[in-house]
Formats: C-alpha cells, sequence, structure tokens
C-alpha cells in the first residue's frame, strides 16, 4: 500500500472510530437494544458461536469455555461502500455482555470485496464474572466482515448482478430512451471500480458512480440511459438512478464521450462491454 492508501486507511480508521466511540459501539451503551432482524444479514461473523451456560445452571468444578461474541451482533448503517455508522449490539436476554467492554482495534481498507472490522474484550472488565462461574475464554478478539452481498451496495463488483438483474437494468434503460422495455440496444457497457479500488467512506460518496450504460437508435439520433442500481441483500434491485444523455448523431461518438472519456479521467473505474441483446441468450 502507498503512502496516501495508507493515509486513506489511516483516515478512515480514524473516522469511523470516532464514530463508534461517539455514537455507541460500546456495547455497554446499545448492548441492550434488540437487534433488527433485518439489519442482521449485513455482517458475517467469522468466530464459531458456542452456547453460553446459563446462570441458573450449576457452576461446574472444571473451567469450561465461554464464547465472548456468542451474543454480539454488528451491523453497518448506510449503502455500502457508503457506510454512516458501524453499531454492536447484544442479545436482550443475555446478561453477560452487560458487564463486557468490547473495544475496536481495526477497520481494514473497504475494497470492493468488503471490509473487516477487528474487536477486542477488555479482560478487566470481565475477569470477576470469569472467576467466579469458572468459565476461560475461547478467544478475547474477533473479526467481523462488512460484506456487499450481504447488504445494500452499489454496484461494486461484477458478481452482484445476476442475469435476471442485468436484464432488469436494460430494460429500465431502454423504456427510458424508447418508451419500451422491448428495446434492443445497440451495446451495453458496465462501468464499475477496478478490483484494486479502495473506497474511503464517509468522505466521499459512491452514488451513481457505477452502473450500466446502454445505447439505443432513436430514429435518426442514438441515446444512451446510465442506470445505477442500488443492490439488496437478496441480490433484487431495491431502487435506482437514472440518467439520460443527450441525442448523438451517432453511436462512436456517444460512446467516446459517455464512456471512453469517463474511464480515460478516473483510473479507478474499469469497463465491460455486453454486445447486442442479451436477453435472448
Amino acid at each position: 500500500m502507498n503512502s496516501h492508501q495508507e493515509w486513506l486507511r489511516t483516515a478512515a480508521f480514524g473516522l469511523i472510530a470516532a464514530i463508534v466511540l461517539g455514537c455507541g459501539i460500546f456495547v455497554s451503551i446499545r448492548k441492550t437494544e434488540a437487534v433488527p432482524q433485518e439489519e442482521d444479514a449485513a455482517l458475517t461473523t467469522e468466530a464459531a458461536v458456542t452456547t453460553v451456560a446459563q446462570e441458573t445452571e450449576q457452576i461446574p468444578s472444571e473451567s469450561q469455555y465461554i464464547d465472548l461474541f456468542s451474543s454480539i451482533h454488528m451491523y453497518a448503517d448506510g449503502i455500502y461502500p457508503d457506510i454512516r455508522d458501524i453499531c454492536m449490539t447484544g442479545n436482550q436476554d443475555d446478561t453477560m455482555v452487560t458487564m463486557i467492554a468490547y473495544n475496536v482495534t481495526n477497520v481494514s481498507d473497504f475494497t470492493v470485496h468488503g471490509a473487516e472490522i477487528a474487536v477486542e474484550v477488555n479482560p478487566d472488565s470481565i475477569s470477576d464474572y470469569l472467576t467466579a462461574r469458572n468459565y476461560t475464554p475461547y478467544s478475547l478478539t474477533n473479526t467481523y466482515t462488512i460484506n456487499p452481498k450481504k447488504m445494500d451496495s452499489y454496484l461494486v463488483a461484477r458478481e452482484q448482478l445476476s442475469d435476471e438483474l442485468l436484464n432488469e437494468l436494460i430494460d429500465i434503460a431502454a423504456g427510458a430512451v424508447t418508451g419500451s422495455s422491448e428495446s434492443i440496444p445497440l451495446c451495453s457497457a458496465l462501468i464499475l471500480p477496478h478490483t484494486s479500488t479502495v473506497f474511503t467512506p464517509p468522505d466521499n460518496s459512491y452514488a451513481g458512480l457505477y452502473g450500466i450504460y446502454s445505447f439505443f437508435q432513436v430514429e435518426h439520433n442514438v441515446r444512451a440511459a446510465f442506470v445505477c442500481p442500488v443492490i439488496a441483500a437478496d441480490g433484487s434491485l431495491k431502487s435506482h438512478e437514472l440518467i439520460l444523455s443527450e441525442p448523438y448523431g451517432e453511436y462512436l461518438g456517444a460512446y467516446n464521450d459517455l464512456v471512453l472519456s469517463r474511464l480515460q479521467s478516473n483510473p479507478t473505474l474499469m469497463l465491460e462491454l455486453i454486445e447486442g441483446d442479451r436477453r435472448n441468450d
């Protein structure tokens, strides 16, 4: 990572850490809230989940292992990679988490594949609890993954687009340009972030940056529509932004102005061409 990327990573980590500390990432502030079910799918944890012994059970004479993260859920607020806040919550009926202080120790780069957040337990905050019940933690650290495919996301990777969703975006463009969703495009061009792109939320917004151009012949002119989707966790189209071009006298001029000029002016972008009408494949 070069010095500029390192600075961006440090700035992003610092800002998210500030949000975390100021807005309640410590479970001691928000741990008793109910975990929103629709947001649980936004992130996945790499830790194995084990069953925590209930306080009413008999305290074993031998040390028992316990997972300090089994009742902790982390979720992101926003549309990836425009993340506004990262929050941690605990199960409402778990009294153990009310005693634990969790600290964010690292936030990785936000990339097309997602990001990772490392969390550590302050052992002093729970030492008496563990000692009284003869518990030994499996680990004091855990890593949570922000996965674009598990939350609302802008189009940041080709893998997010199923054939059905891709055809839906082309249909939207066709209907906007020609009035008929059955119109056949001359060509479609996906504008995606380069696989090496490092996002720097929340300093920048990526709304309307990535999507698909579709070009259509309209009488003696060529017009294009740029559709920028927001993709839901289930892979469906949640919403979209639509931008129509002015009429061009010929296709090459429209393509050069709308696609090539963007690629040449922004090295973080990449292109995938989709020739003709793929809906008949």
